[in-house]
């Protein structure tokens, strides 16, 4: 059962991430006005899930605590928040994913949490059915239940298409090359590539690579990319790794 909960929460911590991204899309932000991170060191044996940087406001941050007892939250959204660390310190929301029964407990989970973090870090708390409820209005999907596994699968679909449309425009059919592409580069970057004029639907794959892998090598990719060896960037600025690191970051 543990084993399944860390899943789930690997699982929402990144859908959680292409949420905040297309909201900000959504709101009239290019993807070069945000930034979003996971697996953010905060202090000695602290790290936030998510990092969210969005225009010109302060950064705020994400935690999924699905699956955590009450205890537990308030532990680590302490140790993480409740101290002067450079990333707290400029934070100016934190948003708290929570299990709904949560806050079904006597004294009030948000006023708790409000009482623990640094004063002006301004506190959401989301349950995990809220989140999802937030993904389907987003995504297009019908509402289901974190422990059904085809409505996990269709958000991960739906967002798997919104960001090929968000590519390629409403003549996304996701063909071969489409789909290598979008593997192999941030949706936004092939979005890019076809406002330039690029055209990379009438190229044969090697000179859509060659000429992506070269625009790619001119921004701020860490590594030159080639042809041969192209960086996936996913859609929170890095591809999630298959299992947390072996830390508490809860």
């Amino acid at each position: 059962m543990s084993d399944t909960r860390d899943e789930v929460r690997l699982f929402l911590e990144g859908v959680s991430c292409d949420l905040l991204l297309f909201e900000h899309l959504a709101a009239g932000l290019s993807p070069d006005q945000v930034r979003i991170h996971q697996e953010v060191r905060l202090g000695s044996n602290a790290f936030a899930d998510i990092e969210v940087r969005a225009g010109s406001r302060a950064p705020y941050f994400v935690e999924i605590d699905v699956g955590y007892s009450r205890e537990r939250v308030l532990e680590s959204v302490t140790r993480k928040y409740a101290r002067e660390t450079p990333a707290p310190s400029r934070a100016s929301k934190l948003i708290l994913v929570v299990d709904a029964a949560l806050l079904d407990e006597p004294l009030d989970l948000a006023t708790v949490i409000r009482a623990a973090v640094r004063p002006g870090i301004e506190v959401e708390i989301w349950t995990e059915r809220q989140l999802i409820e937030r993904l389907a209005k987003r995504f297009g999907v019908v509402n289901g239940a974190l422990t059904d596994p085809s409505s996990l699968i269709d958000i991960r679909h739906a967002i798997d298409r919104a960001k090929g449309a968000y590519a390629f425009g409403d003549g996304f059919a996701n063909g071969a090359l489409e789909e290598g592409l979008l593997w192999q580069l941030a949706f936004w970057r092939v979005h890019r590539l076809c406002q330039q004029g690029e055209g990379i639907r009438e190229r044969s794959w090697f000179q859509a690579c060659t000429r992506t892998s070269s625009w790619c090598s001119r921004t701020s990719a860490p590594t030159r990319v080639t042809s041969a060896t192209l960086v996936m960037t996913a859609s929170c600025g890095k591809r999630s790794p298959p299992f947390r690191p072996s830390r508490d970051t809860g």
